[in-house]
């Protein structure tokens, strides 16, 4: 017994038909028939090839008395759409080909279909699954391969019994080969077990094969419904509502992203019927109990429908483009869970709605690339940072071993209703945050001197990262602090050290990440304290001398005098002594004959001599003056010319240091 959700009463007692089973299945079973490319957003594959398979042996005269298998055959072939493939075909002790192959559904086709399912054919002794199988086989295997991709082939073999022809070892032999050749053309086989006796195990290993489903029922009350929950997911239709209607009128929505909607009406008994009283275009039809309307909506937002006496259930569908769009992040890291999201929207850009296959639908991301498989689930229930309850927007967190490029596929599902798939590619880091650790200053001068040192973390993912990071000193835990980094963001964190005297300290920084304890560590040293101060003395030290050492002096520096005498140029040249003073001319007045004294300049980083010139004289240089110092000497550097004027009229002096 199958409750699909717990709901109301006067729901329960539909979904807990002996036949429900069948239709559950057979929704789930198209879901994954159809190919990927025909599941993509805004899906863009349009058609498919369908073999429907159907036991006519003497046991269906119990299982199928009614024969509601072909009523609910020509529901499916009157459901599909315009240009899908489809191929049936009887087997019992030999097959039956009722279509002569494949054939396009149009007005004609159908018609001539009909006719055929006129038919109710239980008579034959044996059922060879085998040549059943063999069947599709052929017909699949005669489709180009570029047919097969565009119009993708599956199987629905129903049966109530055994392949009871020949001896059962050989037989198995036979179906495993007709199962892997099928398997190998891409055709996918489901089996459905309508009673009992029919050999499930078969069916199980034959749909295994081909990456199908099974069902077992045991009545075959629940075919029509079943069939019409298998046209839904080939039409790319969509479940928008199911409820139990009592007489009178009601009122549907009619979704905005709806081009076309489809009632189908299951009533209580033969008097009760469905009636739309808008003016709107229906096409209506009846397939043994079952009554289906397929409405043009041409922008209605209501339709008003009149249901007689006594009622029965209704399941609204609508027919239109969705598609699946993901938030997932570009960049992730290792082994971190991060918040993945997707939503269905329709293509149209207008608003989902609540329709009620989203209750029931299921999102999952399956991971390829990574060191193993895996799928996450994304939720639509409000409590997984989802926005709200059944709103078409699904989240869930995932982790990914990676590291490296890695691509997804997302699945959104429902029991009776189309799938989508999206899928992409993203990277994994293995190292999702950066430290940023001070270099040979920061770690060893400023950390001593200040008892603190400067760690600064990059998030390098599209991930938002929460957590802790821990700094500890050996075995004892010396600081902690909250972490949390937006994607692509850096926090700088000031962590309080206590460096040794003589020996370096091990720190060990470690980082929690989105509930995963150690994501990441990293190995710091920090010098010890006692070295680092002494070599901040020697270097004081040497740096102090560097300005005092090697003395220098001014002693043997030469000073050109250039002046008039006698209407005669005359030239001298003077050395400087060692008390900084050149030798005085004899015949020339001071202070013309000693302009001033000269000092050498001590220590590595300085050069020149400071010039102290006699306050008497005036000073007129042939270039740019020289530079002076904090007291207002002159600062010579190289050859100098400077020129003053006396009683001798103008003096020109050119100081040359020595070498």
């Amino acid at each position: 017994m199958l409750v699909r959700s717990p709901g109301k009463s006067q729901r329960r007692a539909w979904f807990t038909h002996p036949g429900f089973l069948l239709t559950v299945f057979l929704a789930s079973a198209w879901i994954s028939i159809i190919r990927p490319s025909s599941l993509v957003a805004a899906a863009t594959e349009a058609h498919n090839s369908l073999i429907v398979l159907l036991d006519v042996s003497g046991s269906m005269k119990q299982s199928d008395p009614s024969c509601l298998r072909y009523r609910a055959t020509d529901l499916l072939v009157n459901l599909l759409r315009d240009q899908d493939r489809f191929a049936l075909a009887e087997f019992g002790t030999r097959v039956n080909d009722l279509t002569g192959g494949f054939v396009l559904l149009e007005e004609g086709s159908r018609t001539r279909i009909s006719k055929t399912l006129e038919r109710c054919s239980q008579a034959d002794q044996y059922t060879d699954i085998v040549a059943a199988l063999d069947h599709a086989l052929r017909l699949a295997s005669a489709l180009p391969q570029e047919t097969r991709l565009s119009y993708p082939v599956s199987v629905v073999l129903l049966t109530d019994g055994k392949d009871d022809v020949g001896e059962p070892s050989g037989r198995q032999v036979l179906l495993q080969e007709k199962a892997m050749a099928l398997s190998s053309l891409g055709v996918v086989v489901h089996g459905v077990a309508l009673s009992r006796s029919a050999d499930r195990a078969l069916l199980r290993a034959i749909a295994d094969q081909t990456g199908g489903e099974v069902s077992s029922v045991e009545s075959s009350q629940d075919l029509l419904e079943g069939f019409f929950e298998v046209s839904r997911v080939l039409g790319k239709r969509w479940n928008v509502e199911e409820r139990t209607v009592l007489e009178g009128t009601i009122s549907l929505n009619v979704s905005p992203w709806a081009r076309r909607m489809f009632l189908c009406f299951l009533p209580k008994n033969d008097g009760s019927r469905l009636t739309v009283t808008t003016p709107v275009k229906i096409e209506e039809k009846t397939h043994g109990k079952c009554q289906t309307i397929r409405v043009e909506t041409g922008g209605l937002s209501s339709l008003e429908i009149l249901v007689t006496q006594p009622g029965g259930r209704l399941i609204v569908d609508a027919e239109g483009d969705l598609f699946l769009q993901d938030q997932i992040p570009t960049t992730i890291p290792k082994d971190v869970p991060f918040l993945c999201k997707a939503r269905i929207l329709p293509a149209q850009g207008v608003d989902l709605g609540k329709p009620s296959f989203l209750s029931n639908s299921t999102v999952s991301i399956s991971w390829t690339g990574a060191r193993q498989e895996k799928t996450c689930f994304l939720y639509d229930d409000g409590d997984h940072e989802d926005s709200q309850p059944v709103d078409g927007i699904f989240s869930g967190y995932c982790a990914i071993s990676g590291p490296g490029k890695v691509g997804y596929r997302i699945r959104a599902a429902a029991p009776m209703s189309p799938g989508l798939i999206h899928g992409g590619e993203v990277f994994v880091r293995d190292d999702p945050v950066g430290f940023e650790i001070p270099g040979l200053i920061g770690r060893y001068l400023l950390a001593q001197g200040t008892g603190r040192l400067r760690l600064q973390l990059h998030n390098l993912t599209d991930v938002a990262l929460k957590g802790a990071l821990r700094v500890a000193s050996s075995s004892t835990q010396a600081w902690t602090s909250a972490l949390d980094l937006p994607p692509r963001t850096s926090q700088t964190f000031m962590i309080h050290i206590k460096p040794a005297l003589w020996r370096n300290t091990g720190l060990r920084a470690s980082l929690d990440l989105n509930g995963i304890a150690e994501a990441k560590s990293v190995q710091i040293q920090i010098g010890p304290s006692g070295p680092p101060v002494i070599a901040l003395l020697l270097f004081a030290c040497a740096l102090v001398l560097s300005f005092l050492f090697p003395r220098r002096t001014t002693q043997g520096s030469i000073l050109k005098v250039e002046f008039r005498e006698n209407d005669q140029e005359r030239t001298e040249f003077i050395r400087i002594g060692k008390d900084g003073l050149p030798a005085k001319l004899q015949d020339l007045p001071d202070p013309v004959g000693r302009p001033g004294r000269f000092r050498a300049r001590n220590g590595l980083w300085r050069r020149g001599v400071i010039f102290e010139p006699s306050p008497e004289l005036t000073l007129q240089f042939e270039r740019k003056p020289p530079k002076r110092t904090r007291t207002g000497f002159l600062i010579l550097k190289g050859p100098v010319v400077w020129k003053t004027r006396g009683a001798l009229g103008e003096v020109r002096y050119t100081y040359r240091p020595n070498s």
